[in-house]
């Protein structure tokens, strides 16, 4: 079973237990959270517990006024905040491109696409990003600009 799955028979089995106790208001209330729950998107629950996960989503969306899991606040901050890096095809940057793939050990395993399958662009977080820059620079031929890097984006 998956952390995901885990995490959807958690939220499932809460909202249950509240239903048998009466403190659920409608079932609408029960479909909303359970509908929730699926949207959340399984990658928010890596290095969490998904019982724990479940236990705090349901309180979230149970109990007035509580604020949103911080495993889960965290993972959509992360999200909003993106960066486009794309393949600048304007760039010959041949001398880079001889040398990067043989040299990309030490970037991020996000950014290994572009450089080692070179597809057309690919979304990373800023810091991934950053930490790309500067790897690229030490590589000669980066002057001629082998990628565009965008502002950040929205998912």
């Amino acid at each position: 079973m998956s952390p995901h799955d885990y995490f959807l028979l958690t939220v499932a089995t809460l909202l249950g237990q509240n239903d048998r106790a009466g403190s659920v208001s409608s079932p609408n209330e029960v479909a909303a959270t359970m509908s929730a729950a699926w949207a959340v998107n399984p990658d928010a629950l890596a290095g969490h517990d998904p019982a724990e996960c479940g236990l705090s989503f349901v309180r979230f969306h149970m109990v007035s006024g509580a604020k949103a899991p911080t495993w889960l606040s965290d993972f959509e901050e992360a999200r909003r905040h993106r960066v486009r890096i794309s393949l600048n095809r304007d760039a010959e940057a041949l001398q880079w491109w001889m040398q990067a793939e043989a040299l990309s050990e030490g970037i991020p395993a996000s950014c290994l696409p572009i450089v080692c399958d070179r597809v057309e662009s690919i979304t990373v977080s800023p810091q991934d990003a950053e930490h790309f820059a500067s790897w690229g620079e030490s590589i000669p031929g980066w002057h001629e600009k082998p990628f565009i890097f965008d502002a950040l984006v929205t998912d």
